[in-house]
């Protein structure tokens, strides 16, 4: 009994561990999801190649080859899309799967026109369209206009991103498929102007068929400057010395062009509008305010969406861009007097903004050197004073050194400086430098008297009449005493040139 208690479990336990005892598993399912209609594959097993079956929601699919450890099927294009029970039966055993169904992938087979126009129809010609719901060109969706299983229509989106080389992108559930294709911009067209009329210097808002493409603007016979561009939407600045009177109004894509737009009726500028002549800094670090420099600065009342505007006079205004965008800025400044605009280039760089606490001498004379003392000082590069632009002789952390120029205004001015920002102001009382007085004053008023005699001068004329009187009193003579002879002896300075006065003033006397 014993004995044959022990061979039972034996048995049992060989059984168990023989190969063909092994569970039957599935290990994976590709495609995935499986694609309506065509072939999919089972890995796992093992599976009997002469006993295996593979159903789909209980309905038995069409096995194309079958191996120990794989199975091909294929997809039956009855089943309804979507979740699915995937089982496998094989000798006597079974395993089951969640899969998902899904129709087959979208097929691009071309695209006309070549290349798109934006804004226009384009067309595609395919397979398996049915499932899409989504048409891009990079990125940006398109609108589908119709659509069968082998066709579809979509208008071309009037974005810039999709200009020149762009991917079009069909999208189902489950797949996408992808082809490169050529987009070229519309012909452009203008539909509105304003303000018109619109004053030289001022800014333009030009809407219609506009993309921000490589665009150019003439208005009447010159170029605009591009202020900014957006889809429909161009502003540029009306140039400063377009002639007065009615306009036209002409955008340019490359070599093609709208078809004139006006009258522009465009009037004179103010004498009062502000003019930008510079901008400190040129190179501006994020975060760093800069000063611009021009005429009629205090006529400024606002900025362009995104500066913060401080600190104006009549030579200079402060700007603060809030944005965080780098690379080039373009801004605007103005007020009921009249626009102007500037660039500066925005840097990803550490900010350091320089700080003024004094200025000495003060006041000081142009040509004299000037002290500024602050900190972070030590990058700046340019300092200005009235609006007028010093040469630096000497920069350190802490202070700045320059001469001030002849041509700097005189008066009290204000003082700042610049370099990845601009400073605080600080004010300071320029003026002209002391000069001496011209010593020969005889000399030139004799010539005025018209003295031609020759070898005429002074001693000749003192001693002609010897000791002139003034209401009863003795003129002094050079010498320092009444005029009884020559000059006599030296005198100081402030005597001499007294006395040189008072002898010009006789000698015209006695001349007329």
């Amino acid at each position: 009994m014993r004995f044959f208690l022990r061979c039972s479990v034996l048995c049992a336990l060989l059984v168990l561990s023989a190969p063909g005892a092994s569970a039957l598993e599935i290990t994976g399912v590709s495609p995935s999801p499986l694609i309506s209609g065509e072939m999919g594959q089972i890995t796992g097993g093992p599976f009997d190649p002469a006993d295996v079956v593979v159903l789909l929601n209980d309905e038995a699919q069409v096995i194309q080859v079958a191996q120990e450890s794989q199975v091909l099927f294929q997809v039956d294009a009855e089943l309804p899309l979507g979740v699915a029970l995937l089982k496998v039966e094989s000798g006597g055993d079974s395993v089951e799967l969640e899969v998902a169904i899904s129709a087959p992938p979208p097929t691009i087979g071309s695209v006309s026109p070549q290349p798109v126009v934006m804004g226009e129809s384009a067309n595609i010609v395919g397979s398996n369209f049915e499932a899409v719901i989504g048409v891009m060109l990079n990125g940006v969706e398109c609108e589908v206009t119709a659509k069968t299983d082998v066709q579809m229509a979509f208008i071309v989106p009037l974005d810039a991103g999709v200009l020149g080389t762009a991917t079009l992108t069909l999208s189902t559930p489950a797949w996408s498929s992808e082809t490169d294709i050529q987009v070229k911009a519309p012909t452009p067209s203008v539909d509105s102007l304003s303000p018109n009329p619109v004053r030289q210097g001022d800014l333009l808002t030009i809407g219609g068929t506009l993309i921000p493409a490589s665009l150019a603007v003439s208005v009447g016979d010159q170029d605009a400057e591009i202020f900014s561009s957006a889809q429909g939407e161009i502003v540029v600045q009306v140039p400063d010395e377009l002639v007065p009177g009615p306009a036209q109004v002409i955008v340019h894509l490359g070599d093609v062009a709208s078809e004139p737009v006006g009258p522009l009726h465009v009037e004179s500028a103010s004498s009062k509008r502000p003019r930008i002549t510079r901008v400190a800094p040129s190179n501006l670090v994020q975060g760093g305010s800069l000063w611009l420099f021009g005429e009629e600065m205090d006529s400024v009342e606002w900025a362009s969406e995104g500066l913060e505007l401080s600190d104006c006079d009549d030579k200079a205004c402060m700007v603060t861009p809030l944005g965080e965008d780098l690379g080039q800025l373009r801004g605007a400044i103005g007020g009921s007097e009249g626009t102007d605009i500037f660039t500066v280039q925005v840097l990803a760089d550490t900010l350091v903004v320089p700080q003024l606490t004094s200025v000495e001498p003060n006041p000081a004379f142009r040509g004299q050197t000037l002290t500024l003392r602050g900190e972070g000082l030590h990058q700046v590069n340019a300092v200005f004073v009235g609006g007028a632009e010093q040469t630096i002789d000497y920069v350190d952390v802490d202070v700045v050194e320059v001469t001030l120029a002849a041509d700097t205004p005189m008066g009290a001015e204000r003082v700042m400086v610049a370099g990845g920002s601009g400073s605080n102001p600080l004010m300071v009382t320029v003026l002209e430098p002391l000069s001496s007085p011209e010593p020969d004053v005889l000399q030139d008023t004799s010539h005025e008297d018209g003295d031609t005699g020759e070898g005429s001068d002074l001693t000749d004329t003192a001693h002609e009449d010897d000791g002139p009187e003034i209401d009863g009193a003795d003129v002094p003579t050079s010498g320092g005493s009444k005029s009884s002879g020559g000059c006599q002896g030296s005198t100081a300075p402030g005597s001499l040139l007294l006395s040189l006065a008072l002898l010009a003033f006789l000698r015209r006397r006695w001349v007329i």
